[in-house]
């Protein structure tokens, strides 16, 4: 994967539920890539932890690092 690639699944950890969700959608990617304002990888996140996350009721406005895959 280029660079170019892995930079439109890059997000950062206060990414809410809802954006993450758009991402996922506008890339066709399976998988995002949480990461802190250095870029350090902090984990993963992919549509199973956000409907994981919604089954158990976190709401949509909630940051992405609430139902993300820690590293």
């Amino acid at each position: 994967m280029d660079k170019a690639k892995l930079r439109t699944i890059l997000i950062s950890s206060d990414t809410t539920l809802k954006e993450s969700m758009q991402k996922l959608n506008d890339t066709a990617e399976q998988i995002l890539f949480v990461i802190d304002k250095d870029d350090k990888l902090l984990g993963t996140v992919t549509d199973g932890d956000i409907r994981r996350g919604l089954i158990n009721g976190v709401e949509f406005s909630v940051k992405i690092e609430n139902v993300m895959f820690l590293k």
